[in-house]
């Protein structure tokens, strides 16, 4: 069964980023991916593209998605080097 996204939005702590997302109609929050807050939202899936090396306890952020509100699945990229 194929859904239908409803709603993304993109986290980056770079504003030219932020600013790129929202010039396209994008939703985008200027913020690190560790202090995003949630607050309940009802998230099916949480992706991930070449960040979490940049995270300074990236145990501690996934075990923040994984206890958030239970998304069902985490796509995640890392540099291969």
């Amino acid at each position: 069964m194929v859904r239908e996204i409803s709603h993304v939005i993109s986290v980056n702590k770079d504003e030219a980023a932020i600013k790129k997302v929202r010039s396209k109609g994008g939703e985008a929050v200027l913020c690190r991916a560790e202090d995003l807050k949630l607050n309940g939202r009802n998230i099916d899936l949480f992706m991930s593209f070449e960040m979490l090396e940049h995270l300074t306890d990236p145990t501690r952020f996934l075990h923040k998605l994984a206890v958030s509100n239970g998304a069902s699945y985490l796509l995640m990229t890392v540099p291969y080097r």
